[in-house]
């Protein structure tokens, strides 16, 4: 006879995915993070999530000033943003009603307080957003977008969809349901 998973541990599977993918939940600290080209990169942006109440208009602010988009923008939407030097920072910025917040260190911040948590590898950040002052609900999921730096030259590679860790933690916990209910 087969062995089977028991169904709790499919389903904590699933949960502890869900907990990884998903942004601004953990508790943890926001790292600042300093978006620092090491080569000359083409840059783009690729749009993940929102969830505000304010539009939340955000932007590469230096070195040199593109507006994107605001919390109105679909998953997925990618931005070129161009080809940066080595050396350079990429700064990026929100506009809320609380005022306009920056990533990197909480000195660029009227409050004083990180707004911005930058998280991955070289070439590849998540960039999750608090739009309160003084860190409001310290959720980190107002805005959320990737940030891809790729070495000029370099094929850029194509990601999937922001839904499809969802439509994955939805099949695991589909296949848990369907366990268990085959038990009982």
């Amino acid at each position: 006879m087969m062995s089977r998973t028991p169904s709790w541990k499919i389903l904590m599977l699933g949960t502890i995915i869900c907990l990884m993918i998903m942004p601004g939940i953990s508790g943890a600290s926001p790292n600042p993070g300093n978006l620092v080209l090491a080569q000359d990169s083409d840059v783009q942006v690729v749009f993940v999530s929102s969830n505000c109440g304010y539009t939340n208009p955000f932007r590469l602010d230096s070195p040199v000033l593109i507006p994107m988009g605001d919390k109105s923008t679909p998953a997925g939407t990618t931005f070129d943003l161009g080809t940066f030097s080595a050396g350079e920072e990429l700064i990026f910025a929100i506009e809320s009603n609380d005022g306009t917040f920056y990533t990197g260190p909480a000195s660029r911040n009227s409050d004083t307080y990180i707004h911005a948590d930058v998280t991955g590898s070289y070439g590849d950040w998540l960039i999750s957003w608090e739009d309160k002052e003084n860190g409001g609900d310290n959720d980190y999921n107002d805005i959320v977008f990737r940030v891809i730096a790729t070495p000029v030259g370099t094929p850029v590679p194509e990601f999937p969809s922001p839904a499809v860790p969802m439509m994955l933690a939805g099949v695991i916990g589909g296949c848990a349901l369907f366990a268990m209910r085959r038990t009982h």
